[in-house]
């Protein structure tokens, strides 16, 4: 599924395919060609896609349930990228997390948020996935630690006690208030990848 959502760039509960794509596993050893880019390697998983596992594939457009990531009306409460963010003072914050100067975790922009809290959804007992739609995208920092501990303390703590999972949601839901931001129910229309074929046991080279 990683291999899949990473090629076609959508998030796993777009693809449309046999329940085996979100438990099959492969160790797959791989580098780029000399002169390529990262920004190919969609397009070079594809072609591993095909030849490897003979992937077939259409695309549609389907109704989803989801809960959509928007702004408050009084605005994120999120710092703002600094102007000299960069590779280098990435690489700087990192030391200082490394070695205890500073808390949380390296920072990412508003467009992986929602790609981090899907990656944790059984988890937190959220019935439906997380589309980003606030808008918000690279100008924003969010420590994910900082902002996922309290749901995450939850879910262990409602697993441990067996108490209602809708204190897990709540959990979550409060987590992302306190980012100015909020969580609302949708249904949205949105492309969706039909795998009409797939070898689960890879073609060998």
């Amino acid at each position: 599924m990683m291999l899949i959502t990473r090629a076609y760039g959508l998030n796993s509960f777009q693809v449309l395919g046999a329940p085996e794509l979100n438990t099959t596993r492969f160790n797959i050893l791989a580098k780029l060609p000399a002169g390529s880019s990262t920004a190919q390697v969609p397009e070079m998983l594809k072609t591993l896609l095909r030849e490897r596992f003979r992937l077939e594939t259409h695309h549609d457009t389907r109704d989803f349930r989801v809960y959509s990531l928007t702004a408050t009306k009084g605005g994120p409460k999120i710092p703002l990228k600094p102007a000299d963010y960069d590779a280098a003072y990435a690489r700087s914050l990192e030391e200082k997390i490394r070695d205890g100067t500073a808390h949380g975790s390296l920072p990412v922009t508003m467009a992986r948020l929602a790609d981090f809290i899907n990656q944790y959804r059984d988890y937190l007992r959220l019935d439906r996935p997380v589309v980003d739609q606030s808008g918000l995208k690279s100008e924003y920092l969010i420590d994910l630690a900082e902002f996922m501990q309290p749901s995450l303390d939850a879910a262990m703590a409602a697993q441990k006690d067996g108490s209602d999972p809708t204190a897990v949601e709540s959990a979550v839901f409060g987590a992302v208030e306190k980012l100015g931001l909020r969580l609302e129910p949708r249904k949205v229309s949105m492309t969706a990848l039909v795998i009409d074929h797939i070898e689960m046991t890879p073609t060998p080279q």
